[in-house]
């Protein structure tokens, strides 16, 4: 009997996973660490797939390492500290992110905020669809951060 039970409950909960989707991207990086700046230089190549069954004319990418630069939500959350850790915040600048289509590069316009990266894309991008870019950036390593930090 609990078998049965077991079975009723999960054949409705399988059904759902029938319309889950989630979005693939593939990233190739090139870094090199700059210790005297205490800086990330960065390369990378992102293939970003449309499993959704929408077509999008933007994308959106998160920028973890802004989360706490000045002016951010992090920042304003984060105020108690905000003496002791003045100016040494880490955060990441995007010098250069373009679209790749063969041999050739199309740089494209993005909007920040805070942590999220929204880039318009000049055509819809369809179901099933890939789409190449390219990114140049430098992530500043902050000063005796919990995580991710330099000492000296």
């Amino acid at each position: 009997m609990k078998l049965l039970y077991t079975f009723l409950l999960l054949v409705p909960l399988s059904l759902f996973a029938e319309s889950y989707w989630q979005q693939h991207v593939h990233y190739t990086i090139n870094a090199k660490l700059d210790a005297n700046e205490h800086k990330i230089l960065g390369k990378e190549t992102l293939v970003y797939t449309n499993n959704s069954p929408d077509a999008l004319s933007f994308v959106i990418f998160r920028l973890y390492w802004n989360l706490f630069t000045e002016g951010s939500r992090g920042d304003e959350l984060n105020q108690r500290y905000k003496y002791y850790w003045h100016d040494k915040s880490g955060g990441v600048t995007i010098n250069k992110f373009s679209i790749v289509t063969g041999s050739e590069e199309k740089q494209l316009s993005y909007s920040l905020d805070n942590t999220l990266m929204t880039i318009q894309l000049p055509q819809p991008l369809l179901p099933g669809e890939s789409i190449t870019f390219s990114c140049d950036w430098v992530g500043k390593i902050p000063e005796g951060g919990e995580r991710t930090s330099h000492a000296g």
